[in-house]
């Protein structure tokens, strides 16, 4: 014996009424039932949709982990991203649903490549990118192989440009966007025995000016964060750098990643083209500015002597 709702069409051709009770209950039901699940589906994505989407990189450790961990306890749907994913995961686990990891060698084109479609197609465009990812060495550029200036250049500027040039466009069409370029005092104040690695911050630091220029009136701006010295992993993954900052740094208070994250946010809420923290480093830059002579005397007088 074949039922009756087999013929129940939704255009409602079939009368209902011929339908046996327990039937109509059951379609009842399910029609409920399906109306608030996609009606709390919408909720939900709505509620998500009004956090700002934040792109993080570096964000397994240091200044990026601390940002990610950080802004994703406000009103921000942040995507974290870096090279290990066992770390990422951990951080995601430690701070919930609110965010994301997409892992990614930030040093391979194809990779970022990838990684700005998969975030384009499958969550949006983001309100916010943060670049924390960086590498390098510091050596004498005797020292200093190609393959080793390839990588230092990689990362954070090549990576930097690469993740800029795919989603600038999409903030142009928006009339939004933020860029947040965090960087070294060596883009203003180098010191011997770190050629490459100031050549790639200086890099960065020039993306950074020139795009303040391309995208002047278009609702898309670029930061840059200069922090001095930072606790985290870096000294301790190159061991032999630490002893080439000038001594004149002793003047300049180390800073933790948790108190750098603060400063980020502070940038968000309200963005400057350029934030120098500890405040000691803007007075520096000033006399810089001022008297250059000055301060690169201090520097020469200070560093390490081969």
């Amino acid at each position: 014996m074949t039922s009756r709702c087999h013929n129940y069409t939704l255009n409602g051709t079939f009368p209902i009424r011929q339908l046996a009770l327990p039937n109509v209950i059951i379609l009842l039901l399910l029609g409920y039932c399906e109306y608030h699940v996609k009606v709390d589906d919408m909720m939900t994505f709505r509620q998500h949709s009004r956090k700002e989407i934040v792109l993080v990189t570096g964000a397994s450790s240091g200044i990026g982990r601390a940002a990610a961990v950080l802004l994703s306890e406000g009103d921000y749907q942040v995507i974290l991203v870096a090279r290990r994913s066992d770390k990422l995961n951990k951080i995601i686990n430690e701070i919930g649903e609110s965010s994301i990891s997409i892992p990614c060698d930030c040093s391979k084109p194809q990779e970022i490549k990838t990684l700005c479609q998969t975030i384009l197609e499958d969550i949006g465009v983001p309100d916010i990118i943060i670049h924390c990812a960086g590498a390098g060495i510091w050596r004498e550029i005797e020292e200093t192989s190609p393959e080793q200036l390839k990588s230092m250049m990689a990362v954070p500027f090549e990576s930097a440009f690469n993740i800029n040039a795919f989603f600038i466009p999409e903030m142009i069409k928006k009339k939004s966007g933020l860029l947040i370029h965090i960087n070294s005092p060596v883009c203003y104040f180098p010191w011997a025995g770190a050629t490459g690695y100031a050549s790639a911050r200086w890099a960065l630091r020039g993306m950074h000016e020139a795009l303040n220029q391309d995208l002047e009136k278009l609702g898309v701006r670029s930061c840059q964060i200069i922090f001095g010295e930072v606790t985290s992993e870096y000294f301790k993954s190159n061991p032999n750098s630490h002893h080439k900052i000038p001594k004149i740094s002793a003047f300049i208070p180390i800073q933790t990643p948790e108190k750098c994250a603060k400063v980020i946010k502070k940038v968000i809420k309200k963005p400057r083209q350029n934030t120098f923290h500890p405040l000691i480093l803007r007075v520096f830059l000033i006399a810089h500015q001022f008297l250059p002579i000055f301060t690169e005397m201090l520097i020469r007088l200070t560093q390490r002597k081969r």
